[in-house]
């Protein structure tokens, strides 16, 4: 007969691992969010940096080109 030796573990230690798992698994989130995190903010302020310049000058073509239709209403 083979006899299964059981191994105890009394509350507190259960309590403690629990705690203790869920304590690591809460790290890793916020470490795995913190990298993302910084990706997006490196990603708006590369955007940020290229399509602003963009803009402006789309917005001063845009006066031009008004400037250059009043202009040439006034010819006719």
């Amino acid at each position: 007969m083979v006899t299964h030796k059981q191994l105890k573990i009394s509350i507190g230690i259960k309590i403690f691992g629990i705690a203790t798992s869920m304590l690591g698994l809460m790290l890793l989130v916020v470490y795995v969010s913190s990298n993302r995190l910084r990706k997006v903010n490196q990603e708006i302020a590369g955007l940020a940096n290229y399509t602003i310049p963009i803009t402006n000058f789309v917005a001063k073509v845009n006066v031009h080109s008004l400037e250059q239709e009043r202009h040439s209403e006034k010819i006719l």
